[in-house]
């Protein structure tokens, strides 16, 4: 569009054009101005243009920060599918299982909008593997603290396939945050490949092993930061280092400590272990966790809510093969704000 295109564009958007409200929802949100689309996709959708309301669904899901987001998320989802938006159903599908009371009815949700739609077989098969799973042992600690847990194998291999498949687009050379500024740059203290599935990449499989892996932490998932899919190659490795940041990478408010809504748990799912090396190494502790696929490793970063200096832990060096893992971060406060 040109300026002056995009002038009357507006006008006519404002005035009640439902087809260029879509359109100039979409020119907002390739230039970055999310709330501006948001804005114009909900004025689109509620002139009836059914492919708005799949991307003001989707707009919601791009920051989950703000109040009511998931359900007007879910609002939007459930008009789309309702009126034959195929994408529409595997975006409310994934919705259903996050605004569940918990992993289970969220998983039995997903499966009742997506089933008897040949489309979503495969999607269909790895929830029901996730319902069938086994259930699990109380989590056996690792060291007499307790601080270490291991709770036994959580996802199965079908589903642990899933999500390296679901990761593979996104992934880039992992970063770490500078301690001094803040920022995430690249270090040869970390040598892997990163994918960050966030809430508009998760599909309903993420979503509920979203959901699973915190309850099985006893963790609030919307504290949970996105899910990062790791994948380590023959020599990559993660140096000595601590979970807990100086500066959130997630805020510019304040660089004091003391202000960080800080990572207060971490969880790893081991996605395969067809590997040499890459064990989870806690000198301070005298600990070694050697991977075993579709365990869920978990670690509590703080003590007396300060960074604990024991919890201190690598990745070590993988010396044929290649490792994969996800990873879960839980800040203390949430970060997706409840409805």
């Amino acid at each position: 569009m040109t300026s002056l295109s995009l002038s009357a564009a507006l006008q006519r958007a404002e005035a009640g054009d439902h087809q260029l409200q879509f359109a100039v929802a979409q020119y907002c949100f390739e230039r970055g101005d999310v709330n501006s689309a948001r804005r114009f996709a909900q004025l689109a959708a509620q002139g009836g243009v059914s492919e708005a309301a799949l991307a003001a669904a989707r707009l919601e899901l791009v920051d989950l920060t703000g109040s009511g987001r998931l359900a007007t998320a879910l609002h939007w989802a459930e008009a789309a599918a309702s009126d034959g938006i195929a994408e529409a159903t595997e975006a409310l599908a994934k919705i259903r299982v996050l605004v569940a009371d918990d992993a289970a009815s969220g998983i039995q949700a997903a499966e009742a909008v997506l089933m008897d739609k040949p489309e979503h077989a495969a999607l269909c098969a790895a929830l029901s593997a996730l319902r069938d799973a086994p259930e699990l042992a109380p989590p056996n600690a690792l060291d007499p603290s307790g601080r270490v847990c291991n709770h036994g194998i959580v996802i199965p291999e079908s589903v642990r396939d899933w999500m390296v498949q679901l990761a593979k687009p996104w992934l880039a050379p992992a970063a770490i945050i500078d301690p001094a500024s803040g920022q995430r740059r690249l270090h040869p203290v970390r040598r892997s490949d990163q994918a960050v599935i966030d809430w508009e990449r998760l599909d309903p499989v993420a979503a509920a092993v979203l959901r699973l892996g915190a309850e099985r932490c006893g963790c609030d998932w919307r504290c949970c930061e996105p899910i990062n899919l790791l994948r380590y190659p023959a020599g990559g490795e993660y140096r000595l280092h601590h979970d807990c940041f100086e500066h959130d990478p997630l805020t510019t408010s304040s660089a004091n400590r003391a202000h960080v809504n800080q990572r207060s748990t971490t969880a790893i799912i081991y996605l395969n272990d067809d590997f040499d090396g890459g064990a989870t190494a806690f000198p301070a502790l005298a600990l070694a966790v050697q991977p075993v696929a579709g365990q869920l490793l978990q670690f509590a970063n703080l003590r007396d809510d300060r960074p604990d200096p024991q919890m201190r832990h690598a990745g070590e060096p993988i010396r044929q093969g290649e490792k994969r893992i996800l990873t879960f971060w839980f800040r203390e406060h949430p970060l997706v704000e409840r409805d």
